[in-house]
């Protein structure tokens, strides 16, 4: 199983074997600095975590850690998380869709007020605790000032928040899809998505000419709600 520190160990020692996963790092990179250019402001912090090992045993080994956010492996995952974030908001609001749209309003912080302070989960713990509160809309986007973004819905956790299920259901997808496929590591391909349910156009998301298109697994669903009330 790749864990956060084994993906961190492989990106620094930059193994020709896992292009992939370099190339996902400086796709995370990439969106990182453009959402800092758009405002977007570095929230990392330092998380103290527990691991119980051996949980059956009588006397199970329990660790305690320190989690760093700013870890290559950790800034990858988040960012393309927050990316689906961003993708979800932008469909919503072409279709119509109530969701729960999360904002929070610009912060006219001044960074270079807490330069006395070490970069990183420090000076980032500081700034946090002055920011705005978040804010929901739930018939449109609305920006989100700290991470530099015109919309955003909470969407990649629906097993353990509540409003990521309630977005999952509100975009309703029953779907099958299929996709081309690449000679090599860095080959574009297209993505076709096919709606049964409730719309029965096609929502193509499409980088470049197919190669080879293959079916793939079908996509299981609820069905959308026409508003967050319905049942």
């Amino acid at each position: 199983m790749l864990t956060y520190e084994s993906a961190t160990e492989l990106l620094h020692l930059n193994l020709e074997e896992e292009a992939e996963l370099k190339i996902l790092s400086e796709a995370a990179a990439l969106r990182l600095k453009w959402r800092r250019q758009q405002g977007a402001i570095d929230t990392s912090t330092l998380e103290a975590r527990i691991k119980v090992v051996n949980q059956e045993d009588l006397e199970p080994s329990i660790n305690l850690y320190v989690e760093n956010q700013a870890d290559p492996a950790m800034r990858l995952v988040s960012e393309m998380m927050i990316l689906c974030g961003e993708v979800v908001a932008t469909f919503g609001s072409c279709n119509n869709i109530p969701l729960p749209y999360r904002g929070q309003p610009q912060s006219n912080i001044d960074v270079s007020a807490y330069s006395h302070l070490p970069e990183g989960p420090v000076r980032s713990s500081a700034i946090v605790r002055i920011m705005r509160a978040a804010e929901i809309d739930f018939r449109k986007p609305i920006r989100h000032g700290v991470l530099g973004l015109p919309g955003y819905v909470q969407f990649t956790s629906p097993i353990r928040r509540y409003l990521d299920l309630l977005a999952h259901y509100q975009v309703g997808l029953q779907a099958s899809a299929w996709v081309s496929i690449g000679s090599q590591v860095g080959d574009e391909v297209e993505v076709q998505v096919e709606e049964a349910h409730p719309r029965d156009d096609v929502l193509y998301l499409k980088e470049t000419f197919p190669l080879e298109a293959v079916d793939a697994p079908k996509l299981a669903y609820l069905p959308k709600a026409n508003s967050l009330g319905e049942n």
